[in-house]
């Protein structure tokens, strides 16, 4: 089951952020608004732990120079699978490429970059 970040206002009027496990942001909002909160926001928690970013497989370096040259070449406006071939050719960690590569293989596919990132 999922984890989500909520941000809601108490009956006393305090706002408060804690992590509830759901089946989905509806079910969440609505396990939240039973309990009379005012929700502020719903949002998925992100574990960038999936990459094992802390279990040293990526370093965090590598990581994040590969997020910022992606970026940087989707800002200039390269192409999506452009970008991500530039970038392939430049990382070492083999680990890193195989992610990339399952990426573009998703992309390819016709999934979106946030859905290939998100379905590895």
């Amino acid at each position: 089951m999922p984890d989500y970040i909520c941000r809601f206002i108490t009956a006393e009027g305090r706002i408060l952020k804690e992590t509830v496990q759901a089946e989905s942001v509806e079910e969440c909002r609505k396990t939240l608004e039973a309990e009379g909160f005012c929700i502020l926001s719903i949002r998925k928690e992100i574990r960038l732990s999936r990459f094992s970013l802390f279990g040293r497989k990526i370093k965090p370096p590598e990581f994040i120079l590969f997020n910022q040259e992606l970026v940087a070449l989707l800002k200039a406006g390269y192409p999506v699978l452009k970008s991500l071939e530039l970038v392939e050719k430049r990382v070492e960690n083999p680990f890193l490429l195989d992610i990339i590569r399952k990426v573009e293989t998703e992309v390819r596919g016709g999934k979106t970059l946030s859905r290939s990132f998100y379905s590895i």
